[in-house]
């Protein structure tokens, strides 16, 4: 007899099959990304950017794609990116995507002066 048990782990999807005697487990990779760009607030080369970076949404394998605002005090970054993958492999891909490498190569490396990338998988 085999059991399928869904179970939400933060904003993580867990689909867990269970078999005996095999266990597949499908966990999402949440790559999110804070930044601060080189350029004054609400200028149009800030504008330019956050829309090349909004285009990301469109690649293949990206899920739950965000575009977010920083509001907080605690950091100096102005802006964060967030996206869900099924797996390592749709991150890879996601990576070595044409029109992702692009993006860095034409405005990241041009815009951003400071950033940190941090990608999860849930924890349990």
């Amino acid at each position: 007899m085999s059991e399928t048990k869904l179970s939400r782990l933060g904003s993580f999807l867990v689909l867990k099959y269970f078999s005996n005697p095999f266990q597949i487990e499908i966990i999402m990779i949440r790559h999110t990304v804070v930044l601060k760009l080189k350029y004054p607030k609400g200028s149009v080369k800030e504008q330019d950017f956050l829309a090349a970076a909004q285009k990301l949404e469109a690649l293949p394998g990206v899920q739950k794609f965000e575009c977010l605002r920083q509001i907080g005090k605690k950091n100096n970054f102005d802006f964060g990116l967030s996206m869900e993958f099924e797996n390592m492999e749709a991150y890879e891909g996601y990576n070595n995507h044409p029109e992702h490498t692009s993006f860095v190569q034409t405005y990241w490396l041009r815009d951003v002066a400071d950033f940190l990338e941090i990608d999860y998988e849930p924890y349990a």
